[in-house]
């Protein structure tokens, strides 16, 4: 049985089809924890310098139980808490 051209332009149409949705699958999974961040940055009125300097996130101190700046800590306990830190809205001036 010979293919018709109207078989043939569907069969690419569906290879097309696939491969753009993988491609936009792979590209939509690199950009989504970007865009995450991003949010979070305009929810809380931060800017990305200022995420990546810690401005604004503290932690409670195991000897007193008050919360203290990350920027305080030793680099050791810095990088041993780092997922317990918190976004202080407080510390913003305005």
């Amino acid at each position: 049985m010979i293919a018709t051209a109207r078989e043939t332009d569907h069969w690419r149409t569906s290879i097309f089809l696939v491969l753009h949705l993988a491609y936009s699958f792979i590209l939509t999974s690199l950009v989504t924890p970007i865009f995450r961040l991003h949010v979070g940055f305009i929810s809380r009125n931060e800017l990305a310098n200022e995420w990546k300097r810690h401005d604004y996130y503290v932690i409670t101190s195991r000897q007193t139980g008050k919360p203290i700046p990350v920027n305080e800590l030793s680099d050791d306990e810095f990088n041993e808490r780092f997922d317990a830190f918190e976004y202080d809205k407080t510390k913003k001036p305005f």
